[in-house]
Order: structure tokens, then sequence, then C-alpha cells
């Protein structure tokens, strides 16, 4: 209430590591002074899925630990899990050594680059995460056993998670590893980077983990809108569709202006659903509340099984490329030509 006293039209951020249940209304919470070790960080992953339980979504652990002085190595693979926490922050003891990303080096500066890169072209995903958060109670990351209740393998996994129902995060929790065993719950997955599909039984997975990279998957059934570009000041989109065994998907972008409170509350704000069935995308705005601009500057459709021979976007006849190997097709669009409105698209 003091900060809103100082200036009641912006949303204050309060961050505390005294809280209970309930306070994630009020607050944002981090988990304590930690220790620099590999124990802390896989610790930190069930510590930020109970806070998602007790109602406080905004929460993280200080990435590369408070107590003690980092390695190159912990201070790496905790960025790359950090990125992915919902409040990310480094955050270490005055007396111990430095340990920001340029602390380490050239190689590691770029790879917390490329982690942080991600996360931010993901902000419109975890932006309607917290949206749902706010407005309906629901978590923002989760176990996998919250999507997968009926999975029993899934109830004592501590060390992956997920981001709402559509990104599953495999990290890797102890030194030395290259490697990583992640579990994949039945379902069809995309691997983030190469884009390649899976379809899992319900079984484990042995994946490649070098020291500059962090495992991600995209489950099936979703689309993620994720920034791109930037054309005249204004966000470009890309929106990744990846189908599920049935071929359909769906998602949501929710937009406002990112820092007034009750935006939501008084309909300050833009709403699109997007569904993919049959061969069309189509995007409809249910709530045109925010006159803020945005376009799409890009459409990916993953597991796309046969080349298709022509693609209409609007109507227009539209160029596209599609990967035979991934079954990926990508279709870019000419800058700020099609804003983030009303869109369908569809392909034979």
């Amino acid at each position: 209430m003091a900060l809103r006293a100082q200036d009641s039209s912006k949303r204050p951020l309060v961050l505390s590591r005294s809280t209970f249940a309930g306070s994630g209304q009020y607050a944002a919470h981090w988990t304590g002074d930690n220790n620099s070790t590999f124990s802390d960080l896989a610790k930190s992953i069930p510590a930020i899925l109970r806070m998602n339980m007790f109602g406080i979504s905004m929460v993280g652990a200080d990435i590369c630990g408070f107590n003690g002085n980092t390695t190159e190595e912990l201070c790496q693979r905790w960025y790359q899990l950090g990125a992915f926490y919902p409040f990310c922050r480094n955050h270490n003891h005055k007396d111990s050594k430095d340990q920001d990303p340029t602390a380490f080096g050239d190689n590691m500066a770029a790879a917390v680059k490329k982690v942080l890169d991600i996360r931010h072209s993901l902000i419109p995903y975890f932006y309607y995460l917290f949206l749902q958060s706010h407005v309906n109670g629901d978590t923002v990351v989760r176990p996998l056993f919250f999507e997968y209740p009926s999975d029993s393998t899934t109830y004592n996994i501590n060390y992956q998670f997920m981001w709402g129902k559509c990104l599953l995060v495999s990290p890797v929790v102890t030194a030395g590893a290259t490697k990583v065993t992640a579990y994949f719950p039945a379902d069809l997955w995309y691997d983030f980077y190469t884009l390649s599909a899976f379809d899992s039984k319900g079984e484990n997975k042995i994946l490649d983990a070098p020291l500059d990279m962090i495992n991600l998957h995209v489950r099936g059934g979703c689309i993620l809108p994720t920034l791109h570009s930037t054309w005249r000041g204004n966000p470009g989109y890309k929106l990744i569709a990846a189908l599920d065994s049935t071929g359909e998907a769906n998602g949501t972008v929710y937009i406002d202006d990112g820092g007034t409170f009750w935006t939501y509350t008084n309909g300050l704000y833009r709403w699109i659903d997007m569904v993919v069935s049959n061969q069309i995308m189509t995007l409809t705005m249910t709530r045109n509340g925010f006159m803020g601009w945005a376009f799409i500057d890009t459409i990916q459709v993953l597991g796309v099984d046969t080349e298709p021979s022509v693609v209409f976007v609007n109507t227009v006849n539209t160029s596209f490329t599609y990967n035979n190997d991934t079954l990926v097709m990508t279709v870019p669009l000419t800058e700020g030509t099609f804003p983030l409105t009303n869109v369908k698209m569809k392909w034979t």
C-alpha cells in the first residue's frame, strides 16, 4: 500500500522471503539464503513448485547461490535453470566472489545470454500464465503430475517441471553431467531447438546436455506466442503451433500495457484465441481494449505430416518453407503486414 500511495496507477513489486499462503496476491518471494552447491540448485526446484501450490507464483532462488563461492559450471547450470524460475535473479553474499555472467569469461557470458534470450522470447506465454494465476489462482510453474495426474511415474519427479501446460523443462542438477535422464509422459513432444517430434508412450529418455544448453520440450497441442523481432518500435510475434496427434493445437495471446493497475479488471487488454484444426489456423480477437500495436512476423507449424502445396494467409497466397526431416512448415510474413488481430491461415 505504501508503494501504491506513491503512484496508484502503477503495479508495485514487493519482494519478501517471509511469506505465507495467499501472499502471492501482494508480493513475490525468494527462497532465502541458499548455498553455492549443486544440492541447493536441485532443491530449489521443489521449492518453487511448492510455493506455486501455496498461491505464490512469482518465486525464485538466488541464482548461483548466496553463501560461498560458486564455480563456473555451477553458475552456468544455475543460470539455465534460473531463466525458468518465475522470479529470475542472481544474488550473492557481499564477501563471496563475483558471479555475474561476465565474471567467468566470454563463453559463459554467451551461454547465459542465449538462455536469457529464450526467456525473453517466451514472455508473451509467461505473461498469460501469470494472468491465469492472478485471475484463477493457477500455478505458473507446476510439477508434471498436475498435467498428468493418472501417470504415477510423475508423482516422484522433483527435478523436471512445466511452465503451464505447454513447456517441459529438464535441467542438469548434478556436477559434471553432460546428459540428463528426462521423463516424458504419454504425449507428443517437440524439441524446442531442433523442432523434431517425439511420440512418448510414457518413458525416460537420455538427452544430451552440453554445458551451454538446457533441455526444453513443447507439448503437442499447444500454440506458443513468442517475441521475435521489432518494427518501428513495435513487437513482432512468432507463433509456434505444435500440433498434437490429431493435427490440432490451441493457445492464447494476452496483451496489456505491462505496468498499469487493474488493466484486466477494467478491460484494458487485448485477448486473442488461437486454434489449429483441419489445416486451418484461426486467430480470433475477442477483446480489443488495448490500443498498442503488435504484428506477426512468422508462423511456424510443427508436425505437418505432408508438404503443403499452397498456403493462404487472409486469402493471400503466401510463400513458405517446409522441412521434410522435421515436418515443420515456416511462413515468414512481411514486417508490419499482418497485425496481431484476426488472422486466418489455411494450407493444402
